[in-house]
């Protein structure tokens, strides 16, 4: 073991072998055998701290480069055949290297003139930097492997499907989500149009060849399909929503049973009032379709 003496800077070096013990001391050493010495010892010393203090550089090297390889292993055994599995990654190690940084700093202070010693320092130091990061990212894959937490997934209808070959994969909507989209549906068709200013549809009507619709600013459509007779009595229509009044549009188209010019001009109206009208044929007792629109 050697011992420094920083206050007479001289060395004390005591070698062991056996049973039988040597005791020297060095009492007129300089300031330069000091550092010198001080400086091998923080560079490479293995067998004890350097001055009672610390380790050496080359001694946190070799623990920051061991644990970097049991980290790489650590690593490289978390995958096997069957997939991911569990595995504890033992890090107080490359927690107790985090104060390699600050060994930095002694070293510095304690040996600045010595070259060695610093460059050691600066490696162990980015090993040490490097074990810790690998132990991180094994331990990142763990967490988010075999010792993932599950105790927050409160939903498990949802199916994940991944097809091979190309084929793109689904996601199976469970009947939460399908009941939502039904009952925005329903919202949508029982909202308020009350504020609405463009007009728009709220009464329709269909039997048969009869219909209406009503619009919301009192637009009303309808028509339908009667048949008609000739001669001056003609057939009575009633409408099924009354208008206003008799101002509103009509039109009556003849159903022709042939290429004719008397079938194809035989229906037309001859009167209307805001709740009917009247149709008649010339020649023929064909059908006709009405349609009216107004107010």
């Amino acid at each position: 073991m050697v011992d420094i003496n920083k206050n007479t800077n001289c060395l004390a070096i005591n070698v062991s072998s056996g049973s039988n013990k040597q005791n020297s001391t060095q009492a007129d050493c300089d300031a330069i055998s000091y550092y010198s010495e001080l400086s091998r010892q923080w560079a490479v010393k293995l067998d004890g701290t350097v001055d009672g203090n610390e380790n050496s550089a080359k001694y946190y090297a070799q623990l920051a480069n061991s644990f970097a390889i049991d980290a790489e292993q650590a690593k490289d055994s978390i995958l096997d055949d069957t997939g991911f599995i569990a595995i504890s990654a033992d890090l107080t190690g490359a927690n107790n290297i985090g104060t390699c940084a600050d060994n930095i700093s002694c070293i510095q202070d304690a040996a600045s003139n010595a070259q060695i010693a610093e460059a050691k320092a600066i490696i162990a130091a980015e090993q040490a930097a490097l074990a810790q990061e690998s132990a991180t990212e094994v331990n990142n894959v763990l967490a988010n492997s075999a010792n993932t937490d599950f105790s927050n997934i409160t939903d498990n209808a949802k199916t994940v499907i991944k097809e091979n070959g190309g084929v793109w994969g689904f996601i199976q909507g469970d009947i939460s989500e399908q009941t939502d989209l039904s009952e925005t549906l329903e919202t949508k068709a029982d909202v308020d149009l009350s504020n609405c200013t463009k007009p728009y549809i709220t009464e329709t009507y269909c039997s048969g060849a009869s219909w209406y619709r009503i619009w919301s600013d009192g637009w009303i459509e309808q028509g339908g399909q009667v048949g008609v007779i000739n001669g001056s009595a003609g057939t009575q229509i009633t409408l099924i929503k009354n208008y206003s009044d008799a101002n509103y549009c009509l039109q009556v188209t003849n159903v022709a049973t042939s290429v004719t010019w008397a079938q194809m001009v035989d229906a037309h109206m001859i009167s209307k009032t805001n709740s009917g009208f009247k149709v008649v044929a010339n020649l023929h007792n064909n059908s006709a379709n009405w349609y009216t629109c107004g107010y």
